[in-house]
């Protein structure tokens, strides 16, 4: 389990970098050697599916999404942000508002949060829901 313990860790740490747009490609390909391991963690891929996101590739990202479990994309606002976006990006919109709904928007990081204003300029989610 410590193995693991720091990898959540280390994906934690990655998804930050990510986030706030720091050595994008040096982490994007490090988030793609770290997740292709069998039973990578949550935050590892989750953070492997937003660089993919804000590079651009929506179906990668998509894809890369669906490995998380549906209980782990609901753990934290933050995630559920991340799912939403992805989620809309691939014309899904029905199945992205299920994780904006109720969002504790004062929950978010700050780059998090412009991430909803993005969703909301997209036009495909109603701000008196979020």
């Amino acid at each position: 389990m410590p193995g693991q313990l720091s990898k959540r860790h280390l994906g934690r740490l990655l998804y930050l970098k990510v986030l706030y747009g720091l050595d994008s490609q040096e982490v994007l390909a490090l988030l793609e050697v770290e997740s292709s391991v069998e039973h990578a963690p949550s935050e590892m891929v989750l953070a492997l599916s937003l660089a993919y996101y804000l590079n651009n590739e929506p179906v990668k990202a998509l894809r890369t999404l669906e490995e998380c479990k549906l209980n782990f994309l609901f753990h934290r606002p933050g995630n559920q942000v991340i799912a939403a976006l992805i989620f809309n990006a691939n014309d899904r919109s029905q199945d992205s508002r299920h994780f904006v709904s109720n969002l504790n928007m004062e929950a978010l990081l700050a780059p998090e949060r412009q991430l909803v204003l993005r969703l909301l300029q997209s036009g495909n989610q109603n701000p008196e829901k979020i």
